[in-house]
């Protein structure tokens, strides 16, 4: 049984968005046949309170608070010294003095989830997962802004490329969401000897047995319904969703069985909640399970 330092961006619990759900799973599964010490930080106040959850899977728990006013003071300070503002948001001492003091307890293996993370964690061997190359996002957003808000994304997608290269270059192995996000990260960092790997997400099969009965929670019309879910103010979760609604829907809605399009995830954005339409288009909002949706 191994000693396994976790540390993540985000607390993993609720397991209830993209990133906290891969990230909750990795932590269940080593725990299975390992010990687990979480260091992760928690940016929602309610998050806070149902964190000791993960107290069933961790055997140590470190979580750091990051509020608005210190994200706004390290951003700040990152302009200033040449630092990726992305990453500075998580530069904390206290969490770092933890990180340093379990490693000089004795672990075997530090995971890191979120090159965001990389500057707290010196030891090796170290394993990270990217999830996706963030500096491909930052470029990409970069493209469609001009002014400051264009300088800024240009030089976090910079900053963080390089970021991406020290991780792969040093790390045992460094994961990413899927094979070409994989590519990308060959592409960008300049390792191609094999380190770099693509582990898919996976699906819960007992949380999502389609043998379990749910309550619907549509009008009791059974029309077929297309479901998108994810968090509606992630700008690339936005764009998905205009294309499809702009694009796609159009056709789809000619369907003789007349298909629902269900977006479903919370904080959407202006331009998404004027999608709805009350009858072909819903727009739930944050739900309690998804399960019932799907």
């Amino acid at each position: 049984m191994a000693d396994i330092l976790f540390v993540a961006h985000r607390v993993p619990w609720p397991p209830d968005k993209g990133e906290k759900i891969r990230a909750f799973n990795m932590v269940r599964h080593l725990s299975r046949s390992h010990r687990v010490h979480l260091a992760a930080f928690v940016d929602d106040p309610a998050d806070l309170g149902r964190a000791d959850e993960l107290g069933r899977w961790c055997a140590s728990m470190r979580l750091a608070r990051i509020d608005r006013a210190t994200r706004l003071q390290r951003m700040a300070m990152a302009l200033l010294s040449g630092k990726a503002l992305s990453v500075a948001v998580f530069d904390d001492a206290e969490l770092r003095g933890w990180i340093r003091e379990r490693i000089e307890a004795g672990i075997d293996l530090a995971l890191g989830y979120s090159g965001a993370v990389a500057p707290l964690i010196d030891f090796t061997p170290t394993l990270f997962d990217l999830v996706d190359c963030d500096s491909a996002k930052w470029q990409a957003m970069a493209r469609d802004r001009r002014g400051p808000s264009g300088w800024i994304y240009r030089r976090e997608a910079r900053i963080v490329a390089r970021l991406e290269r020290q991780i792969a270059e040093r790390s045992a192995a460094t994961l990413l969401v899927s094979e070409p996000e994989a590519e990308l990260c060959r592409a960008i960092t300049g390792v191609t000897d094999g380190r770099i790997q693509a582990v898919a997400n996976g699906v819960d099969t007992e949380l999502f047995d389609p043998g379990v009965p749910w309550p619907s929670p549509y009008p009791a019309d059974r029309r077929p319904t297309i479901v998108f879910t994810g968090v509606m103010n992630y700008a690339p979760n936005v764009e998905a969703v205009q294309w499809l609604h702009h694009h796609v829907w159009p056709c789809l809605r000619e369907h003789p069985q007349r298909p629902r399009l269900a977006i479903v995830g919370s904080s959407p954005v202006a331009s998404i909640r004027t999608l709805a339409d009350g009858d072909d288009v819903l727009v739930t909002g944050r739900v309690a399970d998804i399960q019932p949706w799907l």
